[in-house]
């Protein structure tokens, strides 16, 4: 998987169908429903990347394209979830980063129920993904916030009106936010996903 590819809930559903995560509840972090509703979307799932040729059929046997290959590797070795809520460009955005031992992806809700699945940098560990969002987010801008969920730990870095940086985290500080800078926000949100899942 080389580039962004957007993906439907039923295409991620035929996927978690084909290949069961070992790990991670991944349809949970989605936000995708289970039992019967999820056997119908998979079908549906199925028939759309026929349709669209991100899989194929070769006698009784669908067959993934290169592309999908990756997100399925992704989906079902990664050993940990990740979700990060922030705001860009005015907006809310939304990744759920799924990470392994090899590699990860990035899963982020564009509307309609579609879903702009992204590979992560193998060479930047989770901690690099999850600070460089941070950074993005809150980096010259003020009055906003950045939530991350990983595992058991949470971690929340907003910023006041006039500039200030705060940080409260579920292993240290749950309950209320304290002063602190950049850099500080970094090296905390790292300690904090270095706790095991």
């Amino acid at each position: 998987m080389s580039a962004q590819l957007v993906l439907t809930y039923a295409e991620i559903q035929f996927l978690l169908r084909s290949y069961e995560p070992e790990h991670v509840a991944v349809r949970e972090q989605l936000g995708l429903p289970d039992g019967p509703d999820a056997e119908r979307n998979a079908a549906a799932g199925l028939a759309s990347l026929l349709a669209r040729g991100l899989c194929a059929r070769d006698a009784d046997r669908v067959v993934p394209s290169n592309e999908l290959v990756g997100v399925i590797g992704a989906l079902s070795a990664a050993t940990r979830g990740t979700d990060v809520l922030g705001r860009r460009a005015g907006g809310p955005v939304l990744l759920h980063l799924f990470t392994g031992p090899r590699f990860g992806i990035a899963v982020q809700p564009v509307g309609l129920g579609q879903y702009a699945v992204t590979p992560l940098d193998p060479a930047r560990d989770l901690s690099d993904q999850v600070v460089g969002f941070v950074d993005a987010c809150l980096a010259g801008t003020r009055d906003t916030a950045v939530v991350v969920r990983s595992g058991v730990v949470r971690a929340a870095v907003a910023t006041s009106a006039t500039g200030e940086w705060y940080i409260s985290d579920s292993v240290n500080n749950p309950n209320q936010g304290h002063p602190c800078t950049p850099a500080d926000a970094a090296a905390r949100i790292r300690a904090v996903l270095a706790v095991p899942v």
